[in-house]
């Protein structure tokens, strides 16, 4: 596996700290996946069960803040009992349009 590049350590430590400002103390983190953000929900941090959602952002060096606010934004939700897929499923795409049925939101082993 190749090092990470040092914006994707630092997105890393900006979600990080953002989630902890929330109450969230670890189970969340993100990761590249297909040239998008994929958000990873650890089994303790997730009711009981591991999830993987595919957030509609690229997983670019500009897009820091845009995935930062997106993982707050499911945090915030699933404290509310929304399931992270629903709330992927309404967030607008990086180019403005809404997400397609199924495009994102849950990816494989959830």
């Amino acid at each position: 596996m190749p090092a990470a590049r040092d914006w994707e350590d630092t997105i890393r430590a900006v979600v990080s700290h953002a989630l902890s400002q929330k109450g969230c103390r670890r189970g969340w983190t993100v990761l590249s996946h297909r040239g998008h953000a994929r958000l990873n929900i650890a089994a303790g941090a997730g009711r009981g069960r591991r999830r993987q959602v595919l957030l509609p952002i690229p997983w670019e060096c500009d897009q820091i803040d845009h995935i930062r606010d997106a993982v707050v934004q499911v945090y915030e939700e699933f404290q509310q009992g929304i399931e992270p897929d629903a709330c992927v499923a309404c967030m607008p795409r990086a180019d403005g349009s809404r997400a397609a049925e199924g495009e994102f939101g849950s990816g494989r082993g959830t």
